[in-house]
């Protein structure tokens, strides 16, 4: 189970023809546990594996394209939970998930199931079609009144407490406002009503006062010549 110096280890390695010649070992092995990848082989890391075969004679090989193949489906999966159980399974004692499962596919194998032959009476058929059509409708309506139900007792929190909603609040507001003609209602905004321009003002008021804008000194011109001091 030692590695061979300067040679294939193990049977189950791929080797493929790249180009003519000796064939070369890849990176895929493919043994009873599945497709592994070589850097996950026990025996590099000086561990027992329980698929390992000692490679006598000249090592089966591929071509190029189905080595590529191999390694394709081989990284579908790569580091999965399915390939983490099949690395399990590479050592002597197996791995219990596996040995499950398999135990489990070949009882449920002999397993006759009833009722797996179709049925191609049409008017049974149609009955079971018009079954569950039937229970659709039912927890349509269900779920109908379940929301009427809601939108009432809604409405009734909201009578209790006093509280309006937007269309109601309109309403009332439409309400309370005095009749009359159109044509009398002031403009918004200020000024008098509509057409007739702004309000006059009030007695005593006088007209307002216009702020005087204070002009602003020129910077950054040449300085003026100094002034004599008397007696100079």
């Amino acid at each position: 189970m030692e590695p061979v110096e300067g040679g294939p280890r193990c049977a189950n390695q791929v080797h493929a023809h790249m180009g003519g010649g000796r064939p070369e070992p890849t990176q895929v092995c493919s043994c009873g546990a599945g497709l592994i990848h070589m850097l996950d082989c026990p025996v590099d890391m000086g561990l027992p594996c329980a698929f390992f075969r000692p490679l006598e004679g000249a090592p089966a090989s591929v071509d190029a394209v189905a080595a590529d193949e191999l390694h394709s489906r081989l990284m579908q999966d790569y580091l999965s939970r399915a390939y983490y159980h099949r690395i399990r399974a590479l050592a002597p004692a197996g791995d219990p998930w596996q040995r499950r499962r398999e135990e489990l596919y070949a009882f449920y194998a002999t397993v006759e199931l009833e009722g797996s032959e179709l049925d191609d009476d049409e008017e049974g058929y149609e009955r079971e079609r018009e079954r569950l059509l039937g229970l659709r409708k039912e927890r349509e309506e269900i779920r109908a009144q379940r929301e009427e139900m809601t939108r009432e007792e809604k409405a009734k929190e909201r009578a209790r407490l006093g509280i309006k909603t937007v269309v109601e609040r309109a309403q009332e507001a439409v309400a309370l406002q005095p009749p009359g003609p159109v044509g009398d209602l002031p403009a918004t905004g200020e000024g008098g009503p509509r057409g007739e321009g702004p309000l006059p003002p009030a007695e005593g008021e006088g007209r307002p006062r216009r702020r005087r804008r204070r002009r602003r000194r020129r910077s950054g011109g040449p300085p003026g010549p100094p002034s004599s001091a008397p007696g100079a």
